[in-house]
């Protein structure tokens, strides 16, 4: 099977089941990460579009912190069902229906990796075409164990098996127009992953050295020249 119809398959499935945008996990996690992007961006932002907004983590916590409406795209009619954002769209990330620069800052979390790798550097070229100011991608690090497993095990999630933060630098170095302004690692607590009776210890390991060592994700922040 295609990677493309793989994909389809698994996230036209019904999601009813998964955590949503309330779970102490996802709050922990994705309004953790719009609080530090926030203090890397220099001057105001006043609009941000959410690439692969599945049910609305990220964007939810996106609009909370930044105090404005997100809008988000997705691929999956499932995903984009759940969420509970007002301005959400049913579109791909390698062909975003909005004009350029229409956006101050356009993230993406947990998205590339699931596209095949010669769409990826599509998706990072339409991201800074109808970004004004930044990109933001987080995306699964291969080098933490329990990441390793779950790719091997779960054909959908094999597409992680090249994400590195030396893979993330690599595919948005190649762009001569962007600037990487930071890149890292962080987080060992997963949205829907992680089991609440061992919240507490992932959270005070995610403030030990070995989260910018061994975290589940590879973030990195650019801004267009």
């Amino acid at each position: 099977m295609k990677n493309e119809e793989l994909q389809y398959k698994f996230w036209e499935k019904d999601k009813s089941d998964r955590r949503n945008v309330g779970h102490p996990a996802v709050e922990y996690i994705y309004k953790n990460m719009a609080i530090k992007l926030k203090t890397l961006l220099d001057g105001p932002i006043d609009s941000i579009l959410d690439c692969g907004c599945g049910n609305g983590f990220f964007q939810t916590y996106l609009s909370e912190v930044f105090g404005l409406e997100c809008a988000g795209i997705d691929f999956s009619k499932e995903m984009i069902r759940l969420n509970p954002n007002p301005r959400t769209y049913l579109a791909s990330v390698t062909k975003i229906p909005f004009k350029d620069n229409s956006f101050d800052l356009v993230t993406c979390s947990e998205l590339l990796h699931h596209l095949p790798r010669n769409q990826q550097q599509s998706a990072v070229k339409e991201m800074k075409r109808v970004a004004k100011s930044y990109i933001f991608i987080s995306e699964p690090n291969r080098n933490n164990l329990a990441n390793l497993l779950f790719f091997l095990l779960k054909p959908e999630e094999k597409g992680g098996l090249i994400f590195t933060k030396n893979y993330l630098n690599n595919l948005c170095s190649q762009h001569n127009d962007l600037i990487i302004i930071k890149s890292y690692k962080d987080s060992f607590v997963l949205p829907n992953k992680t089991p609440m009776i061992i919240f507490p210890f992932m959270k005070f390991l995610d403030k030990s050295f070995l989260s910018s060592w061994l975290g589940f994700a590879v973030n990195i922040l650019c801004k267009k020249k």
